[in-house]
């Protein structure tokens, strides 16, 4: 799969406003972190404790393994989404690091964004930029708000969107549907 196909994969599993499992997006945010190293127990305590939150019941051994192993190697495995290079294995250890990925392309942030803003729920086309850029769309794809407002500003460029920075608090309007954007990049 194409690097974009492995970014909108990583941002259906990841969001909170998608439709993955409930535990996908509390690991993200909860791991990935630039220079973050973890070890996959620390993964599988994590796991144990959304779980109990969640149901008040424990998870069993081997279906926790098994979900940890999902998880890690969704991200490793060249057959899931390892071309994202959001975190590599240290080697001969059972350790973990968040590596300084590429970002995604703009017009997949700019459907992310578009998705998470609006959703399929409502037709609300804009938010805060603060908001944003500090929303979990920057921890899914482990940009910095500096980072964020970067490609913010090259969206603007390309008319996917305005920045309104007249005065504080600063709003971020769309001005294309997401998937018309992806369309469009895709020429379909």
């Amino acid at each position: 799969a194409s690097r974009d196909t492995q970014g909108m994969i990583h941002y259906h599993l990841s969001s909170s406003k998608r439709f993955g499992p409930p535990f996908w997006p509390y690991l993200v945010t909860k791991f990935f972190i630039i220079d973050n190293i973890f070890e996959r127990d620390d993964v599988q305590r994590m796991l144990t404790d959304f779980h109990w939150e969640l149901s008040e019941t424990v998870l069993l051994d081997a279906s926790q393994t098994s979900t940890v192993g999902a998880f890690l190697n969704t991200y490793i495995n060249d057959d899931g989404l390892g071309s994202l290079s959001l975190i590599e294995k240290i080697p001969d250890t059972d350790y973990y690091q968040v590596t300084t990925p590429s970002p995604p392309s703009l017009p997949v942030l700019y459907y992310a964004i578009a998705d998470f803003i609006s959703g399929p729920e409502n037709n609300n086309a804009s938010t805060l930029l603060d908001m944003l850029i500090h929303s979990e769309l920057a921890n899914i794809f482990l940009l910095s708000p500096g980072d964020f407002e970067e490609k913010l500003d090259q969206m603007r460029a390309r008319g996917y969107l305005d920045i309104a920075r007249v005065s504080q608090p600063y709003t971020v309007y769309l001005k294309k549907e997401g998937q018309a954007v992806l369309a469009e990049h895709y020429g379909a």
